[in-house]
């Protein structure tokens, strides 16, 4: 993409507001979940690719999971 993924995000949420969707009440839970289940179907790709990338993914997605009270295993166990 060329700008980071957070401004993407960030845009994505003002449109919806703009048009009239109060995001206050369940944006963080979705934009969590999402992120997740993003990661869960690309993660491969992305661990073959940039690591940059992968670290960002790692990170976003540990976090989310962290926020969702979804626990989170290492690899092995």
């Amino acid at each position: 993409m060329p700008e980071p993924k957070e401004v993407v995000i960030a845009r994505y949420r003002s449109e919806l507001e703009n048009h009239g969707i109060a995001s206050s009440g369940w944006w963080q839970e979705q934009l969590d979940l999402c992120l997740i289940g993003i990661m869960a179907t690309f993660g491969w790709e992305k661990a073959l690719g940039d690591a940059t990338e992968l670290s960002w993914w790692e990170a976003t997605a540990a976090g989310a999971a962290a926020r969702q009270d979804i626990p989170i295993s290492g690899a092995g166990q």
